[in-house]
């Protein structure tokens, strides 16, 4: 759908779900549950430029047909779980 579509031509189309925003200290921690690690979460100035949360704009996207289904925690886990049993060995 995206490849194809003439509304593209090179530009960054950002994929994910805009109905939700997430602070990145959030979602490393949600990571860090889904992944049952125990490491901590050390706060530091970020770099200049960064960002501290997210939520994508994906007017593009939708402007394509696009309509996000699955939310932020849902999508994580279906992740984690495609990346276990699909990980290299």
């Amino acid at each position: 759908m995206v490849m194809n579509s003439e509304k593209i031509d090179r530009r960054i189309v950002h994929i994910g779900n805009d109905l939700e925003e997430v602070k990145i200290n959030k979602l490393a921690k949600m990571m860090l549950r889904l992944l049952s690690d125990s490491n901590k979460i050390i706060e530091l100035e970020p770099p200049l430029g960064s960002v501290g949360r997210r939520c994508p704009n994906i007017e593009l996207l939708k402007s394509l047909g696009y309509l996000p289904k699955i939310m932020l925690q849902e999508g994580l886990i279906k992740t984690v779980e495609w990346y276990s049993k699909n990980k290299l060995k």
